[in-house]
């Protein structure tokens, strides 16, 4: 099971490789290494997320942004699973709302079913695949002008 993230004791989110307190303090970047996640500035103090503990070898943003004008904003992350690590759906997902997105973001099943609700359509939508690796994490935010 994927724990909360602490930092030294106290509660935080990362999101986009930064890390950040429950009220959105920004903490700094966050740095991988062999033994965990750490944040800069306080690699001293010792890892954030120790590697034991965490089945996730590795996240890479491997799209961030549109793909055409006036398009979509997508963000797809593949995350890497430790070896002989094979973790359900539900907690890789609690994994992405709480470390990659920040907050819980509706299927594109969900989406679009809601899409006469605007509140529903602009807060975008998330499809997670299973791949080789681990996983393919998508987030779609639909264009605003």
């Amino acid at each position: 099971m994927i724990t909360t993230h602490t930092l030294y004791g106290e509660p935080m989110t990362i999101r986009d490789n930064h890390a950040y307190t429950m009220d959105g303090k920004h903490l700094g970047m966050i740095l991988q290494k062999d033994d965990g996640l750490y944040v800069t500035g306080s690699e001293d103090k010792g890892p954030v997320m120790e590697a034991i503990n965490n089945p996730i070898k590795e996240v890479k943003c491997v799209h961030s942004g549109q793909y055409h004008a006036y398009g979509d904003s997508f963000y797809v992350y593949e995350i890497y699973l430790k070896e002989g690590v094979d973790l359900d759906k539900e907690e890789i997902l609690s994994y992405c709302f709480g470390a990659i997105s920040g907050r819980k973001i509706q299927s594109r099943q969900e989406w679009q079913s809601n899409h006469y609700n605007a509140d529903k359509y602009f807060s975008g939508y998330y499809e997670l695949l299973k791949t080789p690796y681990g996983y393919q994490y998508k987030v779609c935010l639909p264009y605003t002008d």
